[in-house]
């Protein structure tokens, strides 16, 4: 399973800004870091996406946030932490994008991952809530999609 993550996370870092986005991240006063990105779910591989039940497609997307406790040493010491996380997507014309968020458990991490269908050069607006603790944090980021 661990390989298996890091596949995913791997995707990620290598997808270019033109075709995906680049990994963002909030640091919470109550002591949370949420990573939150999109992209095109064509740059899983194989084995990650049938794993994760994801369709693979330069027509689909996936949203993947996570969230971790910071511990003593920030950059050293944080664990994977449990959220509420809600999602509202929308395209630039208004059209809401159906998107249901499922937790995924490794042994040291927890993601909240979906997949979604995109056209080419498609904007989404995407407005998360994202409840760690006892607070939410709002994230809106917009991510523009290329499948040509």
């Amino acid at each position: 399973m661990i390989r298996k993550i890091l596949y995913l996370i791997l995707a990620t870092l290598l997808s270019s800004t033109a075709y995906a986005s680049d990994d963002k991240q909030i640091e919470t006063d109550d002591g949370y870091i949420i990573h939150y990105n999109a992209f095109i779910t064509d740059f899983l591989t194989a084995e990650v996406a049938r794993s994760y039940n994801i369709q693979r497609s330069k027509k689909r997307a996936m949203l993947n946030v996570s969230v971790r406790k910071i511990g003593k040493d920030k950059v050293a010491q944080t664990e994977a932490a449990t959220a509420t996380v809600i999602v509202k997507a929308s395209n630039l014309i208004g059209q809401e994008k159906n998107i249901e968020i499922r937790q995924i458990d490794e042994k040291d991490a927890i993601y909240y991952i979906a997949d979604f269908t995109i056209a080419n050069q498609e904007k989404i607006k995407f407005e998360l809530q994202v409840t760690p603790g006892d607070k939410t944090q709002e994230i809106k980021f917009e991510q523009q999609f290329f499948i040509d």
